[in-house]
C-alpha cells in the first residue's frame, strides 16, 4: 500500500474515532466522494448528522483556518469545522464544499 493510501485510512480512522467518542453517534455510512492529485473528500453519515472529511497535502492546509476565519467574520454557507487534524492534514464539518 503506497504512502498516500496510508494517510488516507489513518485520517478516515480519525474521523470515525472522533465522532463515535465526541458526538455520542453511531457510523451509518461512509464513503468516498471525491479524489484527485490534491485532495479526498469523505462522506460520512452517522445517526445524527453528515459530515465530511476532507484530508489535503501539508502544503494546503490552512484550509480550515480560512473557513473557520470567514465563519467567524459573518460570511454565509460556509462550512463548521468539526475537528481538525494537523497530523494527518486533515479536517472534517458539517456541509458540502
Amino acid at each position: 500500500m503506497n504512502q498516500k493510501k496510508k494517510e488516507i485510512e489513518l485520517a478516515l480512522k480519525w474521523a470515525l474515532e472522533y465522532l463515535v467518542t465526541n458526538n455520542h453517534s453511531s457510523i451509518i455510512n461512509h464513503n468516498k466522494i471525491t479524489e484527485t492529485s490534491y485532495s479526498v473528500v469523505y462522506k460520512i453519515t452517522t445517526s445524527k448528522n453528515t459530515f465530511y472529511l476532507k484530508q489535503t497535502p501539508p502544503e494546503l492546509s490552512t484550509e480550515p483556518q480560512t473557513l473557520i476565519y470567514l465563519h467567524e467574520k459573518g460570511c454565509n454557507n460556509i462550512p463548521t469545522i468539526i475537528a481538525e487534524n494537523k497530523e494527518l492534514s486533515c479536517f472534517f464539518n458539517d456541509l458540502l464544499w
